[in-house]
């Protein structure tokens, strides 16, 4: 099935993922970057105009964007992931480090804790209208309420009932602070002072997971991107350009290669782990 997705401008890639019950257009106001990189920016598995409801899970999603990929004949890309684009984007290092040139995790976290994503608490979305839904999301996420940015935010909502609950339940599972000590690309955090949904608290984790991550604080709410899209900009301009490759660059390419071996040879445990564990509760 064919993965809806927008693909403007030239130049190296952009992977840009949006969050729970977002659709591309979350991502309009990063169209100036055209002018330097190609931008590529999919609806998600159940989200936006793409039709495919089923088996929504974090891996599958994480599949979907590496076998469009493929088809693009992009062997590598940089990946930026708001929300639950953020978990999307760990899924997708986890699945293939070596398609990540770089990472960008804005307004994210590694791990979803009981007050961000509880399954209990989307069931309540089944008694309310669509319009009732989206504009509880859209309160929570915004601090900057003006007339622009909520029309932007309004346009970047597609709730789709039963795919949005069936993707909080599975991502409300979601743990991927493990493998952050092996992530060894570049990466850039972005958070914003007044989230709710994902407080800064929790991208100070990832910083303190990432080896050499770079941490940056916005003042806004949930959507950095579209609240303070100019700064945002700026910042993954920056990033891009190499200001933020420096201080990695210093790490020797033997400790990179000591790296991949350590999440290679983890990666391999775990499935075995996993093994036993199924044959003893057989």
């Amino acid at each position: 099935m064919t993965m809806p997705y927008i693909s403007v401008g030239n130049g190296e890639p952009i992977i840009f993922i949006h969050g729970l019950g977002n659709n591309k257009h979350l991502w309009d106001s990063q169209h100036e970057l055209s002018s330097r990189y190609q931008l590529i920016i999919p609806d998600l598995r159940g989200h936006g105009e793409n039709i495919d409801h089923t088996n929504i899970t974090l891996p599958n999603v994480a599949a979907d964007i590496l076998e469009l990929l493929n088809s693009l004949s992009i062997e590598s890309a940089t990946f930026c992931g708001l929300s639950m684009g953020g978990l999307v984007t760990l899924e997708v290092y986890k699945q293939a480090p070596d398609r990540v040139k770089s990472l960008i995790l804005a307004n994210t976290t590694a791990y979803c804790v009981p007050w961000l994503i509880h399954p209990n608490k989307y069931t309540n979305i089944r008694n309310q209208t669509i319009e009732q839904t989206k504009a509880s999301i859209i309160e929570r996420c915004l601090q900057k309420k003006d007339k622009a940015i909520l029309q932007k935010t309004e346009k970047s909502f597609t709730i789709h009932r039963e795919a949005f609950i069936q993707t909080a339940k599975h991502c409300s599972k979601a743990n991927y602070s493990y493998i952050l000590p092996f992530i060894h690309v570049p990466t850039l955090i972005i958070n914003g002072v007044y989230d709710q949904i994902t407080p800064p608290l929790l991208s100070y984790q990832l910083k303190w997971g990432i080896p050499h991550a770079r941490l940056r604080t916005l003042y806004n709410g949930h959507l950095s991107n579209i609240e303070n899209s100019q700064q945002f900009n700026k910042l993954i301009k920056e990033f891009m350009a190499g200001k933020a490759l420096n201080e990695y660059n210093v790490l020797s390419s033997f400790f990179h290669k000591y790296i991949d071996h350590c999440f290679s040879y983890y990666r391999e445990l775990q499935k075995v782990s996993y093994k036993w564990l199924t044959l003893g509760m057989k």
